[in-house]
């Protein structure tokens, strides 16, 4: 997870990245700036399309029994993109965050596309259950499931360069 805040316009780029990926995976973030889980979750998602190539867009979470369809998110977002090479799945996105929030949820999980480009739902054990935390853009403390993980934001430039 990487990202750069802008305090004055409360504007986010953000690359998240997904290591050990297959072709046919897909995979999402997301932020919850209202409760924690995935319910009401505002998601990036990147799937794979049928000519070989990965494709971005967003998608609000409403219930458990989501088929990650495109939507407008919560805030405004300015840019989602997707890209995968050797193994890593990469979104990129920049948004704004709602006023007075610095800190929120955010969760991500991996999934499967069937042949026709619908996308299977994730598991639902182990590593897939506990992949939520609460990033501080502010101050750079990102948790994993309620274990501290890292303390220090860094630039898109580590992810992209």
């Amino acid at each position: 997870m990487h990202w750069n805040y802008y305090p004055s316009s409360r504007t986010v780029d953000v690359a998240f990245q997904k290591e050990n990926t297959t072709d046919s995976s897909w995979i999402a973030w997301a932020i919850n700036p209202t409760s924690k889980g995935m319910v009401g979750s505002q998601a990036f998602v990147a799937v794979p399309t049928s000519y070989g190539t990965f494709k971005a867009y967003t998608s609000p979470i409403t219930s458990y029994v989501t088929l990650l369809q495109h939507g407008n998110l919560s805030f405004p977002v300015h840019n989602v993109s997707a890209i995968y090479t050797d193994g890593h799945k990469i979104i990129f996105a920049s948004f704004q965050l709602p006023s007075n929030v610095t800190l929120v949820n955010h969760v991500w999980q991996e999934g499967f596309a069937w042949d026709d480009g619908t996308l299977k739902a994730h598991f639902l054990s182990g590593p897939n259950l506990r992949s939520f935390g609460t990033l501080d853009f502010i101050s750079g403390n990102v948790s994993e499931t309620g274990v501290k993980v890292n303390s220090s934001n860094t630039t898109l430039k580590d992810v992209t360069s």
